[in-house]
Order: structure tokens, then sequence, then C-alpha cells
């Protein structure tokens, strides 16, 4: 089959593949699969011109993990005559990392051609930060430490820091504060002389509010001044910072970051993501006034089914139920509903038959097979059999069919039968659809 593919790539890709797999079984006629893909790989006049890339770095992998080091160098150099491609052998220093090859993957990072002083980009220290990552997993933190230590890109050495301080907070909190110190101290002279500089800061300011660091408040405020001052690139760092603070619940510095975006678009995305994290906190009130400031009326509804829905987690149906009158979009309204039907029946609430037939009725007027499928399978999977297959009797035939396969397992696990869930179906659907009332007759006749 391998020989069969079209491109050189392609067949390299697959017959290496093979034979690694051959390898490790300790096949002898894994030498001449081997020999084959290399032949398949320096054919460079039948390289397709689609995933070239791809595909030999994947070769090239499969070369290394088999121990033929020559070849898959060669492999490599064929993107470049003079030197290895850097990205392709990054991604194998990371692909040998995480199986615990470390001192192969070290010898790989080799291959990548290192600048003496780089201050904007290079492969060499990424793929060393790929190591001490890898490293840090499997709780190598001295030498990882070590590794991090000899990266000379500031970039990839503060994320390298903050990355280990991260993983030590735990078990080394006086470790973590010293890590994350050297981390700020080489943050801070880089940012009026690197394009780059907005990134690591970003990056650090996060990480300084991951372990409630002290010093986080004051490398935000040089964070988003470095932002402001950056340019072109000003609003998508200021959402991307935005986005990170409300994962971790700095709903207040979130909301002050937003307020600087100048692009309504990314403003208005921006401030759905302040409601979400402000109403997930209790702060409705505050939730509230922020939606106010929300243009688009397609984001203002996805914020409102936010605010109804952390309202239901707290109890509070009447509230969400006000909330869900404001919302104009029957796919919006029918996800809201189905979130609160869902959290009712949690909280053996009485109103959750009310919440889902709600979401029963709009769903008449929705037609986007996907979105109907996605609000069924919420429904199957918390166990609500009868209203999923109701809610998916509006689907086509053949994707009515696939889906309720798909979830016969957890009907089964609920000690329902296969057959019995299908005449349920039948009999569901041929309410909606004359088409199935026939298939539910042959059911039960059978």
């Amino acid at each position: 089959m391998a020989i069969s593919l079209p491109e050189s790539c392609a067949r390299a890709e697959a017959t290496s593949y093979i034979a690694l797999r051959l390898y490790e079984r300790k096949d002898p006629s894994t030498r001449y699969l081997f020999d084959e893909a290399y032949r398949e790989a320096l054919d460079q006049p039948n390289r397709g011109k689609l995933l070239s890339h791809d595909r030999l770095t994947q070769t090239a992998l499969h070369f290394a993990l088999a121990e033929r080091h020559e070849e898959a160098k060669c492999i490599l150099q064929s993107f470049d005559a003079n030197t290895p491609d850097g990205a392709g052998v990054r991604e194998i220093v990371d692909a040998l990392a995480r199986r615990g090859y470390f001192r192969l993957a070290w010898q790989y990072a080799n291959f990548i051609r290192r600048d003496e002083s780089p201050m904007f980009f290079s492969q060499h220290d990424w793929a060393l930060f790929d190591i001490a990552a890898a490293l840090a997993d499997v709780k190598r933190f001295n030498t990882a430490e070590r590794i991090i230590e000899s990266i000379r890109l500031p970039d990839a050495q503060v994320r390298g820091l903050c990355m280990l301080g991260l993983k030590l907070c735990s078990v080394d909190p006086v470790r973590t504060d010293a890590m994350l110190r050297r981390a700020t101290n080489i943050a801070r002279p880089i940012r009026d002389s690197l394009h780059s500089a907005q990134p690591v800061l970003l990056h650090l300011c996060l990480d300084l509010y991951r372990v409630n660091a002290k010093d986080a408040p004051l490398v935000l405020d040089e964070t988003i001044d470095t932002i402001v001052e950056g340019g072109s690139d000003r609003d998508r760092r200021l959402h991307e910072l935005t986005v990170g603070l409300c994962e971790l619940r700095q709903s207040d510095s979130a909301r002050r970051v937003a307020g600087l975006i100048s692009d309504p678009k990314w403003r208005d995305v921006a401030l759905q993501l302040v409601v979400d994290s402000l109403a997930s906190e209790g702060r409705f009130n505050e939730a509230r006034t922020e939606l106010k400031c929300i243009k688009s009326i397609e984001i203002r509804e996805w914020a409102l089914r936010s605010l109804a829905t952390s309202y239901a987690d707290t109890g509070r149906f009447e509230d969400a139920g006000e909330i869900a009158t404001l919302i104009n979009s029957p796919v919006v309204s029918a996800r809201l509903y189905c979130d609160m039907g869902l959290i009712a029946s949690e909280k053996a609430s009485d109103r959750a038959p009310e919440f889902f037939a709600k979401m029963g009725n709009l769903l008449t007027r929705v037609d986007d097979q996907e979105t109907i499928v996605q609000l069924a399978s919420s429904l199957a999977a918390a166990g609500k059999r009868l209203d999923a297959i109701a809610s998916l009797s509006r689907c086509e035939l053949d994707n009515f069919l696939g889906v309720l396969g798909e979830w016969a397992p957890l009907f089964e696990e609920e000690g329902a039968e296969s057959i019995a869930i299908l005449e349920e179906a039948a009999r569901i659907a041929a309410w909606a659809r004359p088409d199935w009332r026939e298939v539910s007759l042959v059911l039960q006749l059978a």
C-alpha cells in the first residue's frame, strides 16, 4: 500500500513508519524497508509540494527512533544544502524528549546552527526549552535548570524559568520565587529594545499571577505599557492578555486591559470573556454593567448566555430566566435552555422539564444540524435519553442513525437494550417526521 502512494515523501513516511514498527519487534526485514524509505525521502524530483516538510520530518523521526542517525540527518539536510532544517529538527528533539530519549534529543538539538547572541529567534534555544520542559515533566528539575541556564535567547530563557518555577511551586516555593525573580530581571531590560518583549512580558505576567506573586501587578503595568507602545500587534496582544487574565479569574485586571482595545470586534470578544469571568465569581451586577459596553448583538447574546448560566449555577433560576428573555437567537437560546435544564436536573429542581421543553420548542427554529446534534448529545451524556432522541429527530435519517449508533454505549451503561432504544427513537421521530412512521411500525412488528 505504501508503494502505491503517488508522492515520494508520502511513500517515505509510510514505509519508514512500517519499518519502525518492525524494528521495535526486532523483525529482520526492517533494514530493507528503511533502505527503501531512505531512497524515497531523497527522491527530490518526485516530491509533492503539499505536506512534504511534515512528511519528511516524520520520516527523519522514524529513522532517529531506530538509531539510524546519519540517515535521519541527511533527510533533514535535504531541506537545505548546508544545514539541517531548524524547525524540522526541533520537532524531532521534542518528540525524542517526550519519549525520554534526553541524550539523543540533546544531540539532535546540536544539529541546529546556533547564533552566538540570539536576540529575536533561535530554533536551537527553543529546542533546548523543549528538552527542559520534558525533563521537568518527569521531575528532573536540576537537569532542566542547567539546560535553561545554557539558553541564550531571552524569550526562551524567561519562558523556561517560568515553566520550571511553576512546576516547582508545590514542592519548593522558595526556589519558585527565585526563578520568577530571575525571569523578571531578564525580561525587563529587553522591553525597550525588542519587538519580542511583548510576548515575553505577557507570558511572564500571567505566570506571576498563577503563583500569586507580589510583583504580578507591577509586571502587568509594564506589560500593558509595552503592548500599547508596540504598534500593529497592540489589539491582538491586549486580547491575548485579557484571555489569560480571565482564565486566571483576574477579572478586574482583565476588564482594565479589555477597555484599552481599539478594534471594536476584538474589544467585544474580550468584554464577553470579562462578563463570563465576573459572572462566574458571582459579581452579577458588574457583569451586567460590562454587558452594556458590548456593541455586537451576536457577541452580546453569547455573553447573556454565560451570565444566565452562572445565575443558574447558583440556583437563581428566576434571574436566569429573566436574562434568557433578552436573547433573540434561537441557537443561543436553545443552548442556554439546555444548560439550564441540565443544571436544574443536577440540583434536583422541578424546573428541569420546563427548560427542556423550551429548548425543544426552540429547536423547531434551528436549521443547523451540527447545533442540534451537539445539544442532543449533551442530553444523552447526562442520561436524558428521551429528550435527546426527541431533539435529534429533526436530523436527516442517515445523520440520525449515525449519531444514535455513537450513543449506544451510553445507553447500554444504563441497562437499555439497543433494539429498545431504536424502537423508542423511531416512535419519537414519527411525531415530527411522516417518513419515520413506517419505520416505527416495522420495528413494533419485529
